[in-house]
């Protein structure tokens, strides 16, 4: 915002490695100097490589000390899958991140296949300032296209993700608590 309380742009944020159609920007969200910027259907993984059509990634940048905002890692899930949607949604509070893959299928086992029921990955900043999954997290009554995730959010202790075609479309919000 300038002295006028007019807002103009800084700064255009792209990925390292932009790829075509995928939806870069699709879900933001940011806190201090972190922001985390989603991109659904990004195809290649956080290498660059492995591609996976439409599996999804989330970018991490950070603001500098001049204001510039710079990528600082690219997140993928650690089960990583062809059209997962990973990055439909993402929240971050402190050091922790949650992201929605909302056509994702397996319970964090790696079974229980059931049809775009969707799931969440959490990730946490650790010591030596690099995001790292947690853990993920699925509906305990998850059903097929219930595209859990599709909405996230965090705070203090508590995760919150919707799903909004659960219970015959009605939808369901489900909480979880951090156990400490």
């Amino acid at each position: 915002k300038d002295t006028n309380g007019d807002w103009i742009q800084v700064q255009k944020i792209v990925p390292s490695d932009r790829e075509v159609n995928a939806l870069f920007g699709n879900d933001v969200a940011i806190e201090g100097n972190i922001a985390v910027v989603a991109a659904n259907q990004e195809s290649k993984d956080a290498t660059g490589g492995n591609v996976q059509l439409q599996a999804g990634a989330v970018y991490i940048f950070e603001r500098q000390t001049g204001g510039a905002w710079t990528e600082v890692q690219k997140l993928v899930a650690s089960d990583r899958n062809a059209f997962d949607f990973f990055g439909y949604s993402v929240a971050i509070e402190g050091d922790l991140i949650v992201v929605g893959a909302i056509l994702e299928d397996e319970d964090p086992t790696g079974g229980n296949t059931l049809n775009d029921a969707g799931s969440a990955y959490i990730f946490q900043k650790n010591t030596a300032g690099v995001w790292v999954e947690q853990q993920k997290i699925v509906a305990t009554n998850r059903g097929p296209q219930d595209e859990f995730g599709t909405s996230v959010e965090i705070d203090g202790t508590k995760i919150f993700c919707g799903a909004p075609k659960a219970s015959s479309n009605d939808g369901i919000v489900y909480v979880y608590e951090f156990d400490g």
